[in-house]
């Protein structure tokens, strides 16, 4: 697989628009002024702050935009979509969107409301629901978080695309997270990898951890790799986290095949629950895939059992034997 490129840079010696030419000099593909539509998918997990390392820095998203439009690129969306802790709307609202959408003339999405195509999924008890504003858009930038994640170690590119599920309930595909990631950044894999570490999260993530300032950028056009640098960057061996194994053994990106770029960042652990703790979160959802594999054929069984005394109403069981002994020989 061809060499991936992953840039870090410290905001501590340089400007945020520095830092923006320096990244999206290495990794767009698109000319000044060209006419395309950029889709920027921000961490929008919750209601909550950047302040509390768990959302994206909405100013760095603005900084994102003012770049953009140096380029004569002016067509621009945020997208997000709802959970089950809240809906898209309000997080636009609480979190500035709205200020900037009115500002620089831009859309927010919820991805939730927007039409999809089905795709197939190797691998995954169903098919995915992918919005059609992310197939049919330019160009995607993913702006991802710096933080830790209780059942996966990390959440930072990879795990932001978890967001364009335009399912309200995504818990269903929690026991297939690694597939369910790798799948999905395959089908809608973002041109641009942009971690916000201006402030991360540590400890109990993605939403229940502490605030850790490191001040740093982390950028790249493959979403593994730059995976792969932030998690060296937290302490922690990619290889260790679970999605982004899966990803890498499938070939979606380079784990090791990186070459770095921008400043020499040494390592800053970033603290982690006990390893005990992170083994039964991921127990549970081994827990939960048997469960679902349970449901799945009770259900099947339940078909089958209303079909059998649909056809006994029609015509009795002579009739059911009959229909079977037909299917049969």
């Amino acid at each position: 697989m061809k060499q991936s490129v992953v840039s870090t840079y410290s905001l501590k010696n340089k400007s945020r628009a520095q830092v923006m030419e320096k990244c999206f000099r290495y990794f767009d593909k698109f000319e000044d002024g060209m006419e395309v539509k950029v889709l920027i998918k921000p961490n929008l997990c919750r209601a909550m702050a950047s302040e509390t390392g768990a959302t994206t820095d909405t100013t760095l998203v603005e900084d994102v935009i003012k770049h953009l439009h140096t380029r004569g690129i002016t067509n621009i969306s945020i997208v997000e979509s709802d959970t089950h802790h809240r809906n898209a709307e309000e997080v636009f609202d609480r979190n500035g969107y709205r200020d900037l959408e009115e500002k620089y003339d831009i859309t927010c999405i919820n991805l939730s409301k927007d039409e999809t195509f089905t795709m197939e999924a190797n691998n995954l008890p169903r098919k995915l629901r992918i919005p059609k504003s992310l197939i049919l858009c330019d160009y995607f930038i993913s702006m991802a978080k710096l933080k830790t994640h209780a059942e996966e170690k990390i959440s930072c590119v990879l795990k932001n695309q978890f967001g364009c599920l335009p399912s309200r309930i995504k818990s269903v595909y929690h026991p297939y997270m690694s597939t369910t990631l790798t799948e999905l950044n395959r089908i809608i894999k973002p041109d641009v990898c942009l971690i916000d570490g201006i402030v991360g999260m540590e400890g109990l993530g993605p939403t229940k951890g502490t605030p850790k300032k490191t001040d740093l950028i982390i950028c790249g056009n493959d979403p593994v790799a730059t995976d792969s640098v932030a998690a060296k960057i937290m302490g922690f061996d990619p290889y260790s986290v679970p999605h982004l194994q899966f990803a890498a053994r499938n070939r979606l990106g380079n784990i090791d095949n990186i070459k770095l770029l921008g400043d020499n960042i040494a390592p800053i652990p970033f603290s982690f629950i006990p390893n005990d703790v992170y083994r039964l979160y991921r127990l549970e959802f081994q827990f939960e895939k048997v469960g679902q594999k349970i449901h799945n054929k009770f259900s099947r069984l339940s078909q089958i059992s209303r079909r059998i005394g649909d056809l006994v109403r029609e015509g009795g069981w002579s009739y059911v034997f009959t229909r079977f002994w037909n299917k049969i020989r």
